[in-house]
């Protein structure tokens, strides 16, 4: 959340309109949901676990002129294997821990720098 407040106070016409995820965390639909929450936007699970190579693949075949469309050939590859919509009234509760999470997020990095002037 806090990233994406960055990403649109740098860029105001950004808007994020969903997530898609793949790998160990997406696997919890719970956890999913709690994140869609909190960002209010839906989050797409995808079909794959990696898409290195597949990403890298579909590349070279735009840039040798297999792939016409780099778009629709992603499209094509990425099936969503599940979606989840934000629960409005989450977001605005979760909203309310941001600014709590930024504060303690400043209040770690300056223990950590005490911590680095300590000598043993």
């Amino acid at each position: 959340a806090i990233y994406m407040d960055i990403e649109k106070k740098l860029i105001p016409e950004l808007k994020f309109k969903k997530a898609r995820v793949i790998g160990g965390g997406s696997k919890s639909k719970i956890w999913n949901k709690i994140k869609s929450d909190i960002l209010g936007i839906p989050y797409e699970k995808l079909n794959r676990e990696e898409f290195g190579v597949l990403g890298s693949s579909i590349l070279a075949g735009f840039a040798t002129g297999i792939f016409k469309d780099l778009k629709n050939t992603a499209d094509r590859f990425n099936k969503v294997e599940y979606r989840i919509e934000p629960d409005l009234k989450m977001y605005e509760f979760y909203r309310h821990y941001v600014n709590y999470y930024k504060l303690l997020l400043n209040d770690i990095n300056n223990i950590f720098k005490r911590l680095e002037n300590i000598k043993g």
